[in-house]
Formats: structure tokens, C-alpha cells, sequence
């Protein structure tokens, strides 16, 4: 990976609503010229067009004023680098690994599903991420019960003391109406992902109970 070297002294800002590059360009006291030679003379020019409010750029500036390169925060685990060359711009992808927490929730159903989660502060992603690997044994429409109880244990992705938000769930019970279903992920060596039960039957089916989105 790109690595950024800690002697350049960067220039931060945000983008905000409405704010084209030309802006941000103006705002940071860059030419008209620096703005076309990026936008022409680089590989990746879509990326600095579709600009998003909050999304973060810092800026290398020489003592004449003159951009060397650009910061593009894409999403908090991966930045482009737009780095001045001969030709150009170079550009290169900065990726971050999050730090990965085992966690574990359970609820029981009083009324819904999706309130049950909701009071356990469970998080709809989950949710839905259940709903999915279950679909073909239960119909999340049709066949939930008061006293239903569940249980998942999943991801939750955190960068430098900060959530980014939760993963991939790793096994997963449902128990409904009294019979207890299971759920476990597993990659082969092919790296083919899927959901299987105890006994190492898969949970995907060729057609599910409830193809219908159950909230």
C-alpha cells in the first residue's frame, strides 16, 4: 500500500453542501491551472467530480502555491492520493484495516422482530442479515410468535477508538415456536462464503419461505 510520507505538511477541509472542486480549489487558494491539470492529467477523474458534503480532502502546498498532490477521503478505511508527476497526476489507493470486536446480542420477540431488535439496540443491518440466512426455514412474515428468541454473534468494525459500524454476523439462533434453527458461516477453500446448519446442510435454498422484505 501507499504510504504517506509524515515529513508533508497537509491542508484539511470538508466538503460541504453544494461545494464543487472549483470551490473547495478557490477556498484553499489554488489556481484555475492546478484544477485543470488535475482533472485532465490523471487516471481517476471521476472520483474528484462526485464530491459528497462531510467528505474530507487535505491538500499538499509548495511555498509558491502550487498543488503536489491531493488527499481524498473515499470512505474512512480507504483514501485516494493524487501526487504530482512528470506527465501529471499519479494516483494510488491509502487503505486502513479497522480493528475487528467479536460481539454477541440476543432478544426475544413481544410484539415484532424488528422491535424486539430495536429495544435490544440491536442493529437493523443485523436484522436484515438474519432474516436473509433464514429465509429459507422461516417466514418472517408469516411465522414469528411472541416468545420467538434469537441470538447472533457478529462483527463490529472500529478505527482508531472509533465504530465504524458492524460486520458480517459469524453463527446466528433463531428458536421459533419451540424449534431451535442454526446458523454458521463458513468459507471453503475456495473462498466461497455460506451459512450451514449444525449438521452442515446449507442455509441457501433455492427458493426462500418469504421473499418479501419482512418489515
Amino acid at each position: 500500500n501507499f504510504q504517506i510520507d509524515p515529513a508533508v505538511q497537509w491542508q484539511e477541509t470538508t466538503v460541504g453542501e453544494g461545494d464543487s472542486l472549483s470551490v473547495v480549489f478557490d477556498r484553499m487558494g489554488l489556481s484555475a491551472n492546478d484544477l485543470y491539470g488535475l482533472l485532465q492529467r490523471n487516471d481517476r477523474p471521476k472520483d474528484l467530480v462526485r464530491l459528497k458534503p462531510k467528505q474530507k480532502l487535505a491538500f499538499h502546498i509548495d511555498d509558491q502555491g502550487s498543488l503536489q498532490a491531493l488527499r481524498l477521503e473515499v470512505s474512512p478505511l480507504k483514501s485516494l492520493i493524487y501526487e504530482r508527476s512528470i506527465d501529471g497526476y499519479t494516483s494510488q489507493e491509502l487503505t486502513r484495516e479497522p480493528e475487528i470486536i467479536r460481539r454477541s446480542a440476543s432478544a426475544e420477540v413481544t410484539s415484532s422482530l424488528y422491535m424486539a431488535a430495536l429495544d435490544a439496540q440491536i442493529p437493523e443491518n443485523l436484522v436484515m442479515q438474519m432474516a436473509n440466512i433464514f429465509g429459507s426455514v422461516i417466514d418472517f412474515v408469516y411465522d414469528v410468535r411472541s416468545g420467538d428468541r434469537f441470538t447472533v454473534i457478529y462483527e463490529e468494525l472500529w478505527l482508531e477508538g472509533e465504530k465504524l459500524g458492524t460486520g458480517k454476523i459469524l453463527a446466528a439462533q433463531y428458536t421459533n415456536r419451540g424449534d431451535d434453527h442454526q446458523a454458521y458461516r463458513y468459507a471453503d477453500a475456495d473462498g466461497d462464503v455460506g451459512y450451514y446448519s449444525a449438521d452442515g446442510i446449507s442455509m441457501r435454498k433455492a427458493f426462500l419461505r418469504a421473499p418479501l422484505d419482512f418489515t
